[in-house]
């Protein structure tokens, strides 16, 4: 999974978050391929761009805090035939791929290891709200994808504020 993450707090404890990504969950040989050829596997590949608030909490630790977020979105999903082909649903002949509203729920934690530089540990879950029995009645995409999240990561904060003469 690859992300990039934009946060601006508003205050200590409320944080707006822009998060965008790219992940995928690989099924091997056979795992729900539609072709002919069993030895090629099945990937699914989510690429969700999310708006969200994190509330942070105060502990008697100031070197950690923990937090949770809830935030909306737009998700694109799309079911590939091995590594580069978009997979068809073999009743309507209609590529898998979708983009849909969505949203999320997270916790997490941050330790502090200078004063602007973190340990980040986050455990999200994502809900697209992609089904669609009618266009893929066959599978895949016909109810909607959910998919869990874990990472960790350093995040780095900087301030936009001027520190000279305007």
């Amino acid at each position: 999974v690859f992300r990039g993450i934009f946060k601006y707090a508003w205050q200590e404890h409320l944080v707006s978050v822009v998060e965008t990504g790219y992940g995928w969950n690989a099924y091997g040989e056979g795992g729900g391929y539609d072709g002919g050829d069993l030895s090629v596997g099945t990937l699914a590949v989510a690429t969700p761009l999310t708006f969200g608030l994190d509330y942070r909490f105060s502990t008697k630790n100031p070197l950690i805090v923990p937090r949770f977020g809830a935030g909306i979105g737009a998700y694109g999903v799309k079911v590939l035939s091995g590594r580069d082909r978009t997979s068809r649903d073999p009743v309507t002949d209609r590529k898998r791929s979708v983009t849909s509203a969505g949203f999320y729920g997270k916790l997490g934690a941050e330790y502090l290891l200078k004063p602007a530089l973190v340990l980040n540990g986050d455990v999200l879950w994502h809900n697209a709200l992609s089904g669609d029995s009618e266009a893929f009645p066959s599978g895949y995409l016909d109810s909607n994808v959910a998919f869990a999240e874990f990472r960790v990561g350093i995040n780095y904060y900087f301030t936009i504020r001027s520190t000279g003469a305007a």
